[in-house]
């Protein structure tokens, strides 16, 4: 380890001279690492020739891979305890078969439950801005419908062909955003649920595969601690 690169260069130099006057094999890599502010520079080397040094690119993408492989870890707190993991368990699939999910149960015991969910969709995601605009529209709706109450002529056909059209566009770009989204997984994980308190569990999500990856998988369980949250109260 370097921690000048000019001392970098200097070691490289002699490495190529090594190399070069009775043609010793040599293989070398090099990289960077950085904590904070201060940075240092690595050099590994062999003269070995049956040891193969990778790739910085692919140590890169090992790094990366296990890091897709670490569990997305969080805890669902309940207002009121789940009377067994069972209703626990239903509970959890409506809240995913609310998003498009498709959840199979792997195992389900007193403490501790286990599940599967994968979609195509991503109606995880946004949802509170979702639900914003959806009220938002019911009022502009119902401002109108009022509106059109108020008037001493009879009401007239078109805002009714307006709303149609409005639903229709609607009902296009949800079904085009499905047909899109059913090219391909956008998430499949594997879900460890494990009972901590009456009414608090620790939650343990492994993505297995998909395009939406880690990030998806975190905003799902932005998605259940809200669902979560209201536990008990629409049931």
């Amino acid at each position: 380890m370097a921690a000048d690169r000019r001392e970098q260069f200097s070691l490289l130099l002699l490495l190529y001279l090594e190399c070069y006057p009775g043609f010793t094999y040599c293989r070398f890599v090099t990289t960077e690492f950085c904590q904070g502010r201060t940075l240092r520079w690595g050099i590994a080397w062999t003269f070995a020739a049956n040891i193969h040094l990778p790739e910085l690119s692919q140590l890169k993408k090992m790094a990366e891979e296990k890091k897709e492989r670490k569990p997305v870890q969080f805890c669902l707190d309940l207002p009121s305890p789940p009377a067994n993991m069972g209703e626990l368990l239903s509970a959890i699939n409506t809240w995913l078969e609310e998003a498009d999910f498709a959840v199979t149960a792997t195992k389900v015991d007193e403490n501790r439950l286990a599940f599967t969910a994968k979609t195509y969709h991503q109606h995880w995601k946004n949802v509170r801005r979702r639900r914003r605009e959806k009220m938002r529209r019911e009022r502009e709706k119902q401002a109108q419908e009022e509106e059109q109450r108020g008037e001493e002529e009879p009401t007239s056909k078109r805002p009714r062909l307006e709303e149609k059209e409005e639903e229709a566009m609607e009902t296009d770009q949800d079904g085009q955003q499905s047909k899109v989204g059913a090219a391909q997984v956008e998430l499949c994980c594997r879900v460890v649920v494990q009972k901590v308190e009456e009414a608090k569990f620790s939650v343990d999500m492994v993505v297995q595969y998909g395009s939406a990856g880690r990030v998806g998988a975190q905003e799902l369980g932005v998605y259940l601690r809200s669902k979560g949250q209201r536990y008990g109260m629409s049931t």
